[in-house]
């Protein structure tokens, strides 16, 4: 939606000494996501006459993009729960 008709460049320019960096910064990896600019993993093909190889490009994990957002969320929460289950627990009764 933010590259329809250039949408975001335009607003960008005509807003820029209004917009924070941290937005601008958000924005920009946001649209440069899955592009090789952010960066890429290379698998090759383990047969030997193979050729074949695919590039992963990184995502950009940022909480604008539905993907990246949840993808960090679901690591938060497993970091949670991995915690919690370590913790020995302790319950503590107040009575009058």
């Amino acid at each position: 939606m933010l590259q329809t008709n250039q949408l975001w460049w335009n607003y960008s320019q005509k807003y820029t000494s209004t917009l924070r960096d941290v937005v601008l910064d958000s924005i920009n990896r946001a649209l440069a996501c899955g592009q090789v600019i952010m960066g890429y993993a290379t698998w090759l093909c383990s047969a030997e006459q193979c050729s074949h190889f695919k590039k992963i490009c990184m995502g950009c994990q940022s909480r604008i993009r539905d993907t990246c957002g949840k993808k960090l969320t679901d690591q938060w929460i497993e970091k949670v729960l991995s915690q919690e289950k370590k913790q020995k627990k302790r319950v503590l009764s107040l009575t009058d």
